[in-house]
């Protein structure tokens, strides 16, 4: 029993008090006058009764990571039924399923359980974030136990603080080690490596294999995607070691895998079989020139200006940031946006930003605009707008959109939005970037064509833009031929001198394709032409077909296999119909004061081009060089996007269109210029030998240490470094976070952040005061799960872990409830204490009334109390007659008797006189022991 507001019981000695000076009839009153103050001191004391229970709640972690056996949920579900099964009543049950994150399979309270049913991506585990989502689900003062399914591998932070609150809880953790075979597991332990060397450099690579028994073992080393190194090697059981030496003759990040197999090998385990590293040759960072010329004149015009340049085509690029972190700038020549794809460009876009490089884009027909930079990720840093206004159109367009809204649109992509979604957006954008005098319509075709939006001018749709975001899939196929009869049927009436048809369809599910020839046939006499969106690829059923549309229609066909390229598609069309964003003709060019901020060299004050891409300058970015027409459209733009600079040069530098400028004198010195600028140029310090950064991967975390010069006076920083890490993934985007440096010691900072193998990491420190520092890339040699088991045995391993909390390992399920902990659960019992004085009250009341009570507990021979008031009044009574009787006595003891000289008897006279004289004198004695009773 427990007493949360003791200082009521101070009451009991005022209440003593009372009772002793006011005295109750009876004794029976008075213990229930007693049990009725008890009874409310204890309510108010908030009385709490502790009690003993062991029924309690046992959380169940299930490992779902992929280090676990192929079968281990079959055993894993069984293992919780069993659980489940054996349970009391009182007994709660819970299931928590983790991998790199961690879900709820089943609540304490819920009685059904399904299954482990989520799915898990990624090669990482978290032990940590599983145990103290376990430790939430018990509730505070309750019995608990966690039960741990798992092969004994995490790879995030060590988890031995949660499992000493667990223990301080008093909750103990069992487990059950599910492992994987590893009789024949042949596996790369471990590669020591640096992260970065000097060019021309050798250095060494030591790889440590661990073999379960004897053998040859195979091996290979491939370095950028050639092999540089293989052969075969005589293995003892246990580590072995495995040398060789390279070396970069020119700075550039290269990439490594090593693998190795058994002579005849029929392992399975092959996970751990392979493993990649990343070093890079340091030194001055060349720029790399993407371009779709062979034999570029750009790249002979930079390498003559003293311009380190490596030369590539777009299909000999990854543009990972693996490969991209060996360059200080990326110079795209006239390279459409299709040929680099949407993820290049998003990786391009974020390394810019981040990392301090920088980016350079030269015209012609296949940039900019006409490339398919509009709305583009490189559109939000590029400094000049590609817009199309209205000023600068020569003719108005019609356009008439034929949309698939076939059953295969309503597929979701991983944006979350569907198919049909993404195909209404680009509609939407197309509709946006046209003008009041332009005319538009849209059809939507499945079985049959539906027309959404009628042929008008723009000016009087109203509204249309609601109505195209609103199409949903409706099922069946697209029926093409029927879709571009309605097309041609809508434009026939269209006013405009550019008549063109966008037909969206699935590459893998366009029917229908009926006499198509002729009627293309019958578009190209009218003037109207037909561009064709294809979801999917070159290879799919339906792709010829969709490929012979655009030819005989005269116009453009795009694949994409991304549903969220279809804006960026649906506006290069249009861009390329518009046929105003591209300037042919000799213009005159005309140098700004901007130039000044790109180099001292005034050039000649101007020079001519053979034709430029139109676009606009976006506010805070400056113009280095502009028309001489009456356009005064940006030639040269430039400006900082992020951390980084990015120029834009409209012009040719190569090609039909380069007209006056490829003899003009200084056009060597002006694009080396602007190279150099996009480099980096000149500018803060570099850092210097007071500072250096080291890197290290253990466990898949990537930690990252700026050492400082321990002779220091002073610390070369006003404020802590901040690091800016970008990770990218094979086909998604890169996601950047900013990380903040702690010091670790008097001379050393750190900072920490996760891997998995899927992941590249590119960090960037920046220093204020100092040049952006991009570090190595770094990359997991493969996915910590899969380490050797020798290689995993940790200090703090599960059983030592489980011990410290009282838990072990349990080969026997059924009785995890039986091993539940004894605890004491508090009961409040306040308001049950106040309820009981209320009923005594009432039977105080009742037996102050009728004396009920008393007559229940008294034996036949007791006297009720009204008999008991009256044999009261009379042994008063008597009392008082013996007194009075002695006092008389007394008193008459106390009168001197006569002499007596002979002893006769009274004579019967004076005897009875004495007789009558006692009588009077009992009689005059009762009569005041009587007043005395009534008084």
């Amino acid at each position: 029993m427990t007493f949360y507001q003791p200082i009521w019981f101070l009451l009991i000695i005022p209440l003593t008090a009372l009772l002793m000076f006011w005295k109750l009839p009876s004794r029976t009153l008075l213990v229930l006058r007693i049990l009725f103050w008890t009874l409310i001191i204890l309510s108010m004391a908030d009385t709490a009764l502790r009690l003993p229970q062991k029924s309690g709640t046992v959380v169940v972690i299930a490992d779902r990571s992929l280090s676990m056996p192929a079968d281990s949920l079959k055993s894993e579900e069984e293992a919780i039924r069993i659980i489940k099964q054996s349970q009391d009543a009182h007994d709660r049950l819970a299931v928590i399923s983790f991998a790199e994150k961690t879900t709820i399979e089943k609540l304490p309270g819920s009685k059904q359980f399904d299954g482990l049913k989520s799915y898990f991506t990624g090669d990482r585990s978290s032990l940590t974030k599983a145990l103290q989502t376990a430790e939430s689900l018990i509730p505070d003062g309750s019995s608990g136990r966690i039960m741990l399914l798992t092969d004994g591998r995490w790879t995030d932070s060590q988890p031995d603080a949660v499992f000493a609150k667990l223990s301080g809880r008093g909750i103990p953790v069992d487990y059950r080690i599910i492992r994987r075979s590893m009789l024949d597991d042949l596996a790369v332990s471990s590669i020591e490596a640096p992260h970065s060397v000097a060019p021309k450099e050798y250095f060494p690579v030591r790889v440590t294999l661990q073999a379960p028994v004897d053998g040859t073992v195979l091996y290979q080393v491939v370095r950028n995607n050639k092999i540089i190194f293989k052969g075969r090697r005589e293995v003892k059981k246990g580590l072995n070691r495995l040398f060789f030496r390279d070396k970069s003759d020119q700075p550039q990040v290269m990439r490594y895998n090593v693998s190795v197999k058994y002579e005849n090998s029929t392992e399975k385990a092959l996970e751990n079989n392979s493993a990649n590293f990343l070093v890079k040759a340091a030194g001055e960072q060349p720029i790399l020139l993407v371009t779709m010329s062979e034999k570029s004149s750009l790249a002979k015009i930079l390498r003559s200006s003293g311009i380190n340049l490596v030369v590539k085509r777009p299909v000999d690029c990854s543009f990972g940031l693996a490969e991209l972190g060996g360059y200080s700038a990326v110079i795209l020549e006239n390279v459409p946006a299709q040929e680099l794809g949407k993820i290049a460009m998003d990786n391009i876009t974020e390394w810019v930003k981040n990392s301090g490089s920088g980016l350079m884009i030269t015209g012609g027909r296949n940039s900019y605009g006409l490339g398919g930079y509009y709305h583009s990720p490189l559109d939000d840093i590029m400094p000049v707008s590609m817009e199309m206004k209205k000023e600068h159109r020569k003719f108005a367009m019609a356009i008439v959109v034929i949309l698939d809204r076939s059953g295969s649109m309503s597929m979701p992509t991983p944006s979350g939005k569907t198919k049909m979604d993404l195909a209404n957006l680009a509609t939407g954008e197309v509709f946006n970037m046209l003008h009041e005098n332009d005319e538009f319509g849209v059809i939507a075709v499945d079985s049959a064509p539906h027309t959404i939006v009628p042929l008008n001018e723009k000016s009087n749709l109203g509204g249309a833009y609601n109505q195209i975001m609103r199409i949903d899939s409706m099922g069946g196929g697209i029926f093409v031929y029927n879709g571009m009869v309605a097309g041609l049927k809508m434009l026939m009436n269209a006013k405009a001198g550019t008549k063109h048809i966008v037909l969206f369809a699935d590459a893998a599910d366009a029917e229908q394709p009926g006499q198509y020839k002729e009627l293309l046939e019958k578009c190209s006499k009218a003037g109207i032409t037909v561009s064709v969106m294809a979801l999917g690829t070159q290879n799919d059923c339906d792709a010829k077909f969709l490929i012979d549309v655009a030819k005989r229609g005269n116009g453009q066909i795009y694949f994409t296999v991304n549903a969220s390229e279809l804006p960026r598609l649906f506006a290069q069309d249009t861009f390329v119909i518009a046929r105003n964003s591209f300037i042919e003709g000799n213009t005159m060019v005309n140098l700004t004061a901007g130039m000044r901020m790109l180099s001292s060299n005034s050039f000649g004050g101007k020079f001519s081009c053979g034709g430029y891409n139109l676009c606009f300058l976006k506010p805070g970015a400056e113009a280095g060089a502009v028309t001489d027409d009456e356009n005064s459209a940006p030639v040269v733009a430039f400006h900082q996007a992020g951390t980084g600079r990015v120029l834009c040069y409209t012009g040719e530098t190569d090609g039909v269109y380069t007209g006056a400028f490829a003899k003009w004198p200084h056009a060597g010195d002006f694009l080396g210029t602007l190279a150099r600028w996009t480099s980096g140029g000149k500018g803060a310090a570099n850092i210097g030998d007071s500072m250096l950064f080291t890197q290290s991967l253990r466990n898949g975390v990537h930690r990252i240490e700026l050492h400082l010069d321990p002779d220091r006076k002073a610390d070369p920083f006003k404020k802590i470094p901040t690091l800016l890490s970008m990770t990218s993934r094979h086909g998604m985007p890169p996601e950047t976070k900013k990380l903040k440096m702690r010091w670790d010691d008097a001379d050393t900072l750190v900072c920490e952040t996760s891997l998995d193998s899927t992941q590249t990491n590119l960090t960037t420190a920046h220093i204020e005061g100092f040049k952006p520092k991009m570090l190595a890339p770094v990359k997991l040699m493969y996915s910590p799960e899969f380490e050797p088991s020798e290689s995993v045995e940790r200090k703090n391993s599960i059983p030592r872990l489980s011990s410290l909390t009282g838990g072990k390992e349990r080969a026997n399920l059924e009785t995890i409830w039986q091993d539940m902990p004894v605890t004491v659960k508090t009961r409040p019992v306040a308001k049950w204490l106040a309820l009981a004085a209320l009923i005594v009250l009432l039977l105080e009341v009742l037996e102050y009334r009728t004396s009920v009570i008393s007559g229940l507990f008294h034996s036949k021979t007791d006297k009720l109390p009204h008999q008991k008031e009256a044999s009261s009044e009379k042994s008063v009574f008597q009392s008082t007659v013996k007194t009075s009787r002695r006092k008389l006595e007394k008193k008459h003891k106390s009168v001197p008797e006569p002499e007596k000289e002979e002893k006769q008897a009274p004579p019967e006279a004076d005897k009875k006189a004495q007789e009558t004289s006692g009588n009077d004198n009992f009689s005059s004695a009762l009569r005041q022991a009587k007043g005395k009773t009534k008084r």
